[in-house]
């Protein structure tokens, strides 16, 4: 702490806050030390990392995927007195997924801080845009066509065909609204994320609760996550 004195003046409480919160500033900061995690690790400069990674963000089993990265955070040393999160998109919902349903293993490192950034944590009502493949010698028509059938197809199948529900990422936080007892009784992750269940797990809640702050972000053009709310 820093003491001045000022024998010939009385400071008032105003200048005696600014001059401690001045005083806050000038200590140093520790830097911040990235980690990027990634499903799909590359050689340096290669691509098959790239084009897994890709991969994997549309067809995978979602809760394999956060386990994974569970254990990618369990084995990172620096991260052991804990960390703080961003998470985007489809990715976003996975890191929320890491706090709900890893905090209380045996030896994780304590998640501080999350932010989630247009994420679909109260799901989609229809295949994700950017889930479509888009080879550049495909007719944009045709491959609009194809998108749309896609989307039905998810909306009618999602929860009713196990490969679809089991292992296509968007299958597995599709929450129709319109069915949502359905939904309740049938969806694989997101049902269970949300506590939406017959049965409420307090272990999810106590672990939410562990964090000093969550923030929640909406993109407001968002073409992605429909409805855009979902975020």
């Amino acid at each position: 702490p820093r003491h001045q004195l000022h024998p010939f003046q009385e400071e008032h409480a105003g200048d005696q806050e600014r001059r401690a919160q001045h005083a806050r500033n000038l200590r140093p900061q520790p830097e911040p030390l990235p980690h990027r995690l990634r499903l799909g690790q590359a050689a340096p400069g290669g691509r098959e990392g790239l084009t897994r990674a890709n991969r994997r963000s549309i067809f995978g089993n979602a809760y394999a995927q956060v386990d994974e990265v569970c254990k990618q955070i369990r084995g990172d040393a620096k991260l052991a007195a804990g960390y703080n999160a961003v998470g985007l998109s489809q990715g976003a919902l996975l890191l929320r997924g890491v706090l709900t349903l890893c905090a209380d293993r045996p030896d994780q490192p304590p998640m501080k801080n999350l932010i989630l950034a247009g994420g679909p944590n109260m799901g989609v009502m229809e295949l994700p845009g950017a889930a479509c493949p888009q080879p550049e010698n495909w007719h944009p028509l045709f491959l609009k066509v194809a998108c749309v059938v896609a989307q039905h197809a998810l909306s009618l199948t999602s929860y009713h065909i196990r490969g679809l529900a089991r292992h296509v990422m968007p299958g597995q936080y599709f929450r129709d609204t319109t069915a949502f007892s359905t939904y309740k009784k049938d969806s694989r992750f997101l049902a269970d994320l949300n506590n939406e269940m017959g049965w409420k797990n307090p272990a999810y809640k106590a672990n939410l609760e562990t964090l000093d702050s969550l923030t929640l972000l909406k993109f407001n053009q968002d073409q992605v996550v429909n409805p855009r709310e979902s975020a």
